[in-house]
């Protein structure tokens, strides 16, 4: 049902933002969803782990979050729903990251929970989530400094051996942290690689204004790019 909501309004996104659909479509794909058990469908989508319907997953998660007057609960439902399955999900990190952020009345106790949850595969040792996952987990931290978790940031940081995690990682503290994640980083600007340089510079602000001035000429940061951050 979701592919052919898709092809049915795919030609009409193409020709403008992929994200602005008219009041017309608003409302029949409203009533669509709302007829359609929402929830009922991705639990099906993810009822066999080994063939997860991804693009019905990515489909709901995307245009979800677009239709005024959404039931709260069916929302929050399916929200609960994908932060459960994570593990399951990883090619659809990018629109599960954009889903969470469309939230903007979660507590902290809620935003705890979605933190563990996420979070967690990315602390595996036997089996940890790719770096396509990690970057748009991270994402979320780096967003928002009320999502905080600075103390898994860290040690995230420094057990991964993924120069993008670290780099993610590195920007999530910049939001969260203060100046005692800057220092546990910093030491890691001259050997990194460039993008992630440019993450621990973008931390480094957290750093006192004289201390990351001393710092940054001990490190020889110049370029037009890092003197701008």
């Amino acid at each position: 049902m979701l592919r052919g909501v898709e092809s049915e309004y795919e030609d009409e996104e193409e020709k403008g933002d992929r994200k602005e659909i008219d009041e017309a479509q608003i409302q029949d794909l409203l009533a669509l969803l709302q007829g359609g058990d929402l929830q009922s469908i991705l639990e099906s989508s993810l009822e066999d782990t080994t063939l997860v319907d991804y693009e019905a997953v990515g489909y709901v998660l995307t245009k979800l979050p677009l239709i005024p007057g959404v039931d709260p609960d069916l929302k929050r439902g399916v929200l609960n729903l994908v932060i459960d399955k994570a593990e399951l999900l990883y090619p659809v990190a990018e629109q599960i990251a954009n889903y969470v952020l469309s939230f903007s009345d979660l507590t902290n106790s809620e935003r705890r929970q979605i933190s563990s949850k996420l979070l967690r595969p990315l602390k595996s040792k036997t089996t940890p989530a790719p770096d396509y996952y990690a970057m748009w987990i991270l994402h979320i931290f780096a967003s928002d400094p009320a999502w905080n978790h600075i103390r898994e940031l860290v040690a995230l940081y420094s057990s991964s051996n993924s120069q993008v995690v670290m780099r993610y990682c590195a920007l999530a503290i910049q939001s969260t942290g203060k100046r005692a994640e800057a220092i546990a980083i910093k030491d890691d600007y001259a050997a990194a690689t460039p993008l992630l340089k440019l993450a621990i510079l973008f931390a480094s602000n957290n750093l006192g204004v004289d201390e990351r001035k001393h710092w940054k000429l001990a490190n020889g940061v110049s370029g037009v790019i890092e003197k701008l951050i």
